[in-house]
């Protein structure tokens, strides 16, 4: 039923812009010219064409009207930029064959963890833009598996004096670059290890806004903990998040440049409710978790602190994140619980990564090649190496949730700034990880996993 609504809904906002709008915006101009030609033949009075012409305002008032444009993506905007209206969506089909050891294979019987496959990742809708110069909002949906499921869903009104733009709704806490940044936009099919700690989306009001030109951004915001789940959760716990970055040095058009941002988080929790971190080993389809802390109760609250780095200078680009979560308990010791990762990449073609202050702080967004692929009189688009290290600590205390550390090798295609081709190559290696079966403990010590995966990806 969502699925058909949100159809529908696009289709009329389509049927509106291009077809409704300027037929009536035709009839009217039609109507005027009539009562013109009347006047000049001498049939109605200068006084009767004035009546005429004020009943027709009055029964049809002006409204705006939304020209058409392709940027990326289909925008629609009145004349006086006061009504904007982003129609986009993406597609995300990913492939991949998995391998482990023997021995880790056999800890985890019953789970997938070897083998071939696919899965959608994302098969997305969105709606978003501007009413009335001030208020802005989103629609995002998400159709991929079984269930449509929102993620970004929030009304907001910016250009507030002293504090930028107001949201409330299902949003992104500010925390981490990585988690910032759009999926289709991030350089590796998965994001890296730390975003195991990061809260991501849940609903709660952000304030956000951006200075000094465009190169200081901040935002912070209070959330309730309910995940992507939007139905109705009584549970007490609730997030204060807040980010800021900076660019230390740019370039005019920001093609060499040195970010430098950091995020932190409190979150009050109730002592019933239980906390989680877990990992995958670099690939979504794998059902195992290879760290995995298990329930933690008895939380008060945790504390969340993550610095972030990034350089681009020209084709070459190196990026950095670090997060550390201190969990703290009232009938047991305290916990705490880290993750980091680095990559470097190099576009082989010319091209560099496109850096924009958005929402809470720097990001990176949509690549532009310099020659797009075509068969015929163009180029072969842009092409991307890029290397990336993480490392994830999931013990500490009682808890012996393991360790993981991976090696990804990434090779992107941009065919143009809508479609992309990623291969990754991950090499993921499980330490110190203890399963529990039967009152049994078997010890993961050294093991690896290998996999190779693609995404065929369009966005707009």
């Amino acid at each position: 039923m969502l699925k058909k609504i949100c159809l529908m809904a696009g289709v009329f906002i389509l049927l509106w812009s291009f077809v409704l709008q300027p037929a009536m915006a035709e009839e009217d101009a039609v109507s005027r010219e009539i009562i013109t030609i009347l006047y000049k033949n001498g049939d109605i009075s200068d006084e009767t064409r004035r009546e005429l012409l004020d009943k027709l305002e009055k029964a049809d008032p002006k409204k705006p009207v939304l020209n058409a444009s392709w940027n990326n993506g289909m925008r629609l905007e009145s004349e006086d930029g006061a009504f904007k209206l982003q129609i986009g969506g993406r597609i995300l089909n990913d492939w991949a064959a998995t391998h482990a050891d023997q021995s880790l294979e056999q800890a985890f019987d019953g789970q997938t963890l070897e083998g071939t496959g696919t899965e959608m990742r994302h098969a997305r809708f969105c709606m978003g833009g501007i009413l009335y110069n001030q208020f802005t909002f989103k629609a995002d949906y998400d159709f991929a598996g079984t269930a449509a499921n929102f993620k970004d869903v929030w009304i907001g009104l910016k250009n507030i004096p002293g504090l930028g733009e107001l949201r409330v709704g299902h949003q992104k806490e500010p925390f981490s670059m990585e988690t910032m940044n759009s999926l289709p936009y991030t350089t590796f099919m998965e994001r890296g290890l730390p975003v195991a700690f990061v809260p991501g989306r849940n609903t709660g009001v952000t304030i956000h806004d951006s200075l000094s030109d465009g190169r200081l951004g901040w935002g912070v915001g209070v959330f309730k903990d309910v995940s992507d789940s939007d139905g109705f959760d009584d549970q007490s716990d609730y997030n204060v998040t807040g980010r800021v970055t900076g660019m230390l040095f740019a370039d005019e058009d920001r093609s060499r440049l040195v970010h430098l941002g950091a995020a932190y988080s409190h979150q009050f929790r109730d002592e019933e409710n239980s906390l989680r971190y877990r990992s995958k080993p670099g690939a979504n389809m794998a059902e195992v978790y290879v760290v995995d802390t298990g329930s933690i109760k008895g939380v008060t609250d945790v504390d969340l602190m993550g610095p972030e780095i990034a350089l681009v200078s020209g084709p070459f680009s190196v990026q950095a994140e670090y997060v550390h979560a201190w969990l703290n308990r009232t009938a047991a010791d305290n916990l705490d619980f880290y993750g980091y990762y680095a990559f470097c990449s190099y576009f082989l073609t010319g091209e560099h990564r496109i850096y924009k202050m958005d929402e809470a702080g720097g990001e990176f967004s949509r690549m532009i090649p310099i020659r797009p692929f075509q068969f015929k009189g163009g180029g072969w688009g842009a092409w991307e190496v890029a290397l990336r290290y993480g490392f994830m600590d999931g013990n500490d205390g009682e808890i012996q949730g393991g360790q993981e550390q991976n090696y990804t090798l990434g090779v992107n295609w941009y065919m143009n700034p809508n479609l992309r081709v990623m291969f990754n190559y991950v090499l993921a290696r499980i330490n110190d990880r203890d399963i529990v079966k039967s009152d049994a403990v078997t010890v993961i010590d050294g093991e690896n996993t290998e996999s190779y995966m693609m995404r065929f990806q369009v966005d707009f």
